[in-house]
């Protein structure tokens, strides 16, 4: 499972007169993602770029790759 947690901050400060609905999109924040396969931990990667997270998650070396075969009828 991998889990993401942060916290966003308000860039400004905006005056309550100006509008009649304010979406609060502040705070702290917690995701968790089942994966679907067993990663390698110590080599795990991260960065934050322009606002994008990109996260690099090796798979382990005993996570095995199954074939099924389907036959047609």
């Amino acid at each position: 499972m991998l889990t993401i947690r942060g916290k966003r901050e308000a860039s400004q400060e905006l005056d309550g007169a100006d509008y009649l609905y304010r979406e609060c999109y502040w705070g702290t924040f917690s995701r968790s993602i089942i994966l679907p396969i067993e990663v390698e931990v110590d080599q795990v990667e991260a960065a934050l770029e322009n606002g994008v997270l990109t996260i690099i998650l090796p798979k382990a070396k005993s996570a095995k790759q199954i074939s099924i075969k389907v036959k047609e009828k």
